[in-house]
């Protein structure tokens, strides 16, 4: 518009000639859009076609990039999850993170304590997306300390690509909104059982918590219908979150966690892993499913002396080996073991392959006996007890690749570097 003269901000008169669209306000007035007039204008996104304010959209104009949601509807940009949800960043999985294309992976997302301002007191509004800002992924929320470490989270990224970017969204700050989770959501690729381990133990029957759904849960120091806190670990500090502390064999009674038991008798492809934290080199079982300590006592078995011990029974044959690179002591270690029908039990150490044994068979032995974490089913007073922590204990019906086992460790040892957070964009 122009007002007929050559002084500055003296603002409009009846001399002003002003472009459709536009009308002057204000005093000094200036010339600003017209709302309600069908015309979008800068700044507006959208214009509905009448003066009526919080109406919704009808009939409106609707700028490129500019979509109209809700009731009463309202323009949000055509990329935004809802217009509830005032603001989000990008997280950036960047190109070359990990050494393959990962299907519904479990990615460890952390986000510190000052990038989530406006979110629930209880991170219940925090949702993640994929890159289009609008297709919602599982989550699961481990912890959130607005005041101290921030938020962990499991999401379950449909693809993380090994050669370009992967790119999510994760939205924050709406007062209202409901818990945004699907934890079993999460768990999808090939899991039977993921128990964090992150919660304080009491032999409480069920108290450490299977994320998948399947109900594995497990029980500190005994069955679930026998728990005993005397027998329990105890929560510590973890690689990520929290973990459970064991005392050994020194102490007595020695502690252990009981699963629900698990039918794995018509499986052909195994993967057990944990996170553990030894702090000697003697004869210990990590996580097992055993009604002994002979080698034939065992479906499967996840131990270590100095180096990995494993064992593995198959219908037709098995294997029972101590062999590989010696275990750091004191230092967080990914411990897994692997099996595929007809092929090989392996064991591997932060994704890393540390021993193999051909084992014949196509499915594994027949047996009810439960998994138990930390001890062999002989104790409290055998000394097999393991000393140090243990964290995330997974089984799977699928045999994992390398991989998947390194970008696991990498993940979830370091999920700042495994991901970029970007800066905050609001609504």
């Amino acid at each position: 518009c122009d007002d007929g003269n050559t002084s500055p901000d003296d603002g409009c008169s009846a001399l002003c000639a002003i472009d459709d669209g536009y009308a002057c306000t204000g005093a000094p007035s200036v010339c600003a859009p017209v709302c309600g007039d069908g015309l979008i204008l800068d700044p507006e996104e959208c214009d509905d076609g009448n003066a009526a304010p919080n109406d919704g959209c009808t009939t409106c104009l609707i700028d490129g990039g500019w979509r109209c949601v809700g009731s009463p509807s309202l323009c949000i940009p055509d990329d935004w999850y809802q217009g509830s949800w005032h603001s989000r960043r990008l997280i950036t999985v960047q190109a070359g993170t990990v050494t393959a294309d990962l299907t519904d992976f479990p990615m460890l997302v952390h986000l510190p304590a000052d990038s989530l301002s406006g979110a629930q007191p209880d991170a219940d509004d925090v949702l993640f997306t994929l890159e289009d800002g609008l297709t919602k992924l599982s989550h699961e929320l481990l912890l959130y300390e607005p005041a101290g470490r921030g938020l962990l989270a499991f999401v379950k990224v449909p693809l993380v690509y090994a050669l370009h970017d992967t790119v999510l969204y994760v939205y924050y700050g709406n007062p209202s909104a409901p818990d945004q989770q699907d934890v079993p959501g999460v768990y999808t690729a090939g899991f039977a059982a993921v128990l964090h381990l992150s919660e304080e133990g009491a032999g409480t029957a069920d108290e450490y918590s299977d994320s998948t759904g399947n109900g594995y849960h497990g029980t500190g120091g005994g069955p679930a219908a026998s728990g005993d806190p005397a027998r329990s670990p105890t929560r510590d500090t973890g690689v990520f979150g929290f973990s459970q502390r064991f005392p050994g064999s020194t102490v007595n009674p020695s502690r252990a966690i009981h699963l629900r038991p698990v039918d794995d008798s018509a499986w052909n492809a195994l993967t057990i892993s944990v996170w553990m934290n030894p702090q000697d080199t003697a004869d210990q079982r990590v996580f097992g499913r055993t009604w002994g300590n002979g080698p034939a006592d065992i479906v499967w078995l996840l131990g270590k002396t100095d180096k990995p011990k494993y064992r593995l029974r198959t219908v037709t044959n098995r294997v029972d080996t101590t062999n590989g690179a010696t275990f750091p002591l004191n230092t967080w270690i990914h411990y897994a073991l692997v099996w595929q029908a007809a092929g090989a039990a392996s064991v591997y150490g932060n994704g890393v392959l540390l021993h193999s044994t051909n084992v014949a068979g196509d499915t594994l032995y027949v047996d009810p006996v439960e998994p138990i974490i930390g001890n062999s089913p002989l104790y409290p007073t055998d000394p097999r007890a393991f000393l140090g922590r243990i964290q995330e204990a997974r089984i799977s019906r699928v045999a994992r690749t390398s991989a998947w086992l390194m970008a696991e460790a990498d993940n979830e040892s370091d999920p700042d570097g495994f991901h970029v957070l970007g800066a905050e964009e609001t609504f």
